[in-house]
């Protein structure tokens, strides 16, 4: 928790040292999680790619647990680390289960996290997700836009084009209020063509 953003990069860059999946090591990055300063968070977050196996459940736990943090670098940093594949592997049921809950989270900024994070846990677009579908259609229909326009984005790289009630949602929001969200809704459109 050093004011110093060198000392704390050292310090997680230092961490990669230690040996994976070491239960004290994981707890240590979870309580931080827990109690830490964002930047702090934030850095056990980071630090969590070199400490854990891609698919263990304590990565799932720490990243899901970032997700629904209140600051946005800490939730970016989850996501960033998802997206990476240090978590787990595109496909991976746990972590995929895991981060669809968090999709419809009380907090607006923890399902757009979801959100985001979601398309790289999913399998290939060639085989599209069905149980993403009904969560992506009451996204679409969230009170705030970014949430929105996120589910739009996430509906064209997941979405399956058959799904009836998924394609009459992103045609409404082609009519959003937010241009942000039309843009969005409209680019799903094509890529599901």
């Amino acid at each position: 928790e050093d004011n110093d953003p060198n000392v704390r990069r050292a310090a997680v860059e230092a961490l990669s040292v230690l040996p994976r999946d070491n239960v004290d090591v994981v707890y240590s990055l979870y309580h931080k999680l827990q109690y830490g300063a964002a930047e702090a968070r934030r850095a056990a977050i980071q630090a969590l790619c070199h400490l854990v196996s891609p698919g263990s459940e304590d990565a799932i736990k720490v990243a899901a647990l970032g997700l629904r943090d209140e600051e946005p670098s800490v939730r970016e940093a989850s996501i960033e680390a998802i997206k990476s594949g240090h978590i787990a592997p595109k496909g991976h049921l746990r972590a995929f289960s895991e981060v669809l809950q968090h999709v419809q989270h009380g907090y607006p900024a923890t399902r757009q996290a979801s959100l985001c994070a979601l398309p790289y846990l999913c399998p290939a677009k060639q085989e599209p997700h069905t149980s993403v579908v009904p969560a992506l259609v009451v996204m679409m229909e969230d009170t705030d836009w970014a949430v929105r326009r996120q589910a739009a984005m996430c509906a064209g790289q997941l979405g399956d084009r058959l799904d009836e009630r998924m394609m009459q949602s992103l045609h409404k929001l082609v009519e959003d209020e937010e241009g942000h969200v039309r843009q969005a809704a409209t680019k799903a459109l094509v890529q599901l063509r």
